[in-house]
């Protein structure tokens, strides 16, 4: 399970803790009742019912509440257990096609009930999961400045940011990775969970590099008018936005100095 944005300790041992029940759980269920294809253009609760958990087995799927997407399911994560533990119901989706197995709930619980073990694994995955939902709902509702995300997927080679364009966006990589190029020449790369395309947007200038997907990719979207707001009222945002300015410096400065008689500059 990911949660957006930068993450703090107690969140990562939160994660560290659901993915390790998660892990045991998986060692004693039976296969699921059924394998289900979940389409790009479809929600899960469209054709799917309430009464369920549905087992991420290949793919990325995005928990949608009230219009946003506040957790995102990898692969071993369980869908559906909000239901059982008071929350909101989300919605599912994916950006691309998501592979699903899916538990009638009773026959999970009976499944469950057979070994002392197994049931006290699935509380301990509960207890992580309701920590992760809370923490989830509270970013959701802290501040209504948060900006409504959108979520764009490239293929190999397509363009996210032309060099020269003025900036109306501010990205995050969630998926895949991405190279950067300046006057046709590679001067960097980006990662999973990198901010791009920030310092065009703040300061209202032409986008000084071209950046192009390295790989298919997800990105994350986030309007220019609004990424300020959300410097402003999520700080954790502004740190991770310098470690990932802090990084592409760095990473040019090791290409300058890779080229023959090129001295790397001082920053």
């Amino acid at each position: 399970m990911l949660l957006l944005g930068q993450q703090t300790p107690f969140i990562e041992d939160l994660l560290n803790r659901s993915n390790k029940q998660a892990e045991a759980l998986l060692e004693h269920l039976p296969a699921g009742f059924d394998r289900i294809a979940l389409r790009p253009d479809l929600r899960l609760y469209d054709q799917h019912d309430h009464e369920s958990f549905y087992l991420v087995k290949e793919g990325l799927l995005f928990a949608e509440l009230e219009g946003r997407v506040t957790l995102v399911l990898q692969p071993g994560d369980i869908a559906g257990i909000e239901h059982c533990l008071g929350h909101p119901p989300s919605n599912y989706y994916g950006e691309d096609p998501v592979i699903l197995e899916r538990y009638e709930r009773s026959a999970f619980h009976e499944r469950l009930l057979k070994s002392t073990d197994l049931t006290r694994t699935w509380l301990h995955y509960l207890y992580a999961q309701t920590g992760l939902f809370q923490v989830a709902f509270g970013q959701l509702i802290r501040d209504q400045q948060r900006p409504q995300a959108g979520f764009l997927r490239f293929r190999t080679g397509d363009r996210i940011i032309q060099q020269g364009d003025m900036a109306d966006h501010v990205y995050t990589l969630m998926r895949g990775s991405a190279r950067v190029f300046r006057d046709e020449t590679e001067v960097g790369v980006i990662r999973e969970g990198e901010i791009f395309g920030a310092i065009a947007a703040l300061i209202n200038a032409p986008r000084n590099a071209s950046v192009f997907a390295g790989e298919d990719c997800t990105v994350m979207a986030i309007p220019k008018e609004q990424f300020s707001g959300l410097l402003r009222s999520q700080p954790e945002t502004g740190l991770h936005l310098l470690q990932s300015m802090a990084r592409t410096i760095n990473d040019l400065n090791l290409r300058v100095a890779d080229r023959p008689g090129a001295n790397s500059p001082h920053v």
